[in-house]
C-alpha cells in the first residue's frame, strides 16, 4: 500500500478489549484472525463514508466541482480511489490503505500545482477539456494553475466503527472462552 497514512486506535475502551482479547491467546498465538476482522470493519467503515459522503467524525464532505456542475457525488465520479482500498492484518496489526497517490490529497486537502497545458474546446459557452490526440482547432490551452483541494477525510474511525470493533473484539474474546 503506497499511501503511508497512518492513524493509530487512540480509544482506550478498545485498547483494553484488544489487550484483553490477545492476553487469551497461547503463548506465540496468532492474532490475525481477530485483527483481520477489525480490518474488515474498518473497511467497511469507510466504504459507508463514500455513500454518506461524511468524515469519520461525521462532518460533510465539501461537494466538489464536478457534483456542483453535474451532480452526483464527491469523490464517487469512477469509484476508482473507493475500491483502491483494501485491508490487510497481521497477528498484531489491522490496516485499511490504498494504492492510489490521490488519496493523500483528499484525506488531508492542499493546493495541486497544475502545470497548464492542458487542450479545452469551448462548447455551449462551457470550456470542455479534450484529449491530446484529438485532431482539430481547440479553443486553447490551460496556463499554470493552483488547485486548493479541501480536506475530506475519509480515513479513520468512527463512533459507528468504534462500537462495531468492541463487538468484534467481545465475539473473540467469547469465541476463546467457549473452546
Amino acid at each position: 500500500m503506497a499511501t503511508d497514512i497512518k492513524i493509530l486506535a487512540k480509544n482506550e475502551q478498545i485498547k483494553r478489549a484488544l489487550s484483553r482479547v490477545m492476553s487469551t491467546l497461547p503463548a506465540g498465538g496468532d492474532g490475525t484472525p481477530v485483527m483481520r476482522s477489525i480490518g474488515r470493519v474498518l473497511l467497511t467503515g469507510l466504504q459507508l463514508r463514500f455513500r454518506a459522503q461524511k468524515a469519520p467524525d461525521g462532518t460533510p464532505w465539501k461537494p466538489s466541482q464536478r457534483v456542483k456542475r453535474e451532480g452526483g457525488q464527491t469523490l464517487r465520479d469512477t469509484g476508482m480511489l473507493r475500491d483502491s482500498f483494501s485491508a490487510s492484518a497481521t497477528s498484531s496489526r489491522a490496516q485499511v490503505g490504498t494504492n492510489s497517490i490521490k488519496a493523500a490529497i483528499h484525506q488531508f486537502g492542499g493546493t495541486i500545482k497544475h502545470p497548464g497545458g492542458t487542450r479545452y474546446v469551448i462548447v455551449d459557452g462551457m470550456a470542455r477539456f479534450v484529449s491530446n490526440s484529438l485532431v482539430g482547432p481547440v479553443s486553447g490551452v490551460t496556463k499554470p494553475h493552483p488547485i486548493d483541494m479541501p480536506a475530506r477525510p475519509m480515513l479513520g474511525d468512527s463512533d459507528a466503527d468504534r462500537l462495531e470493533i468492541l463487538s468484534v473484539l467481545e465475539t473473540h474474546f467469547k469465541g476463546r472462552w467457549s473452546q
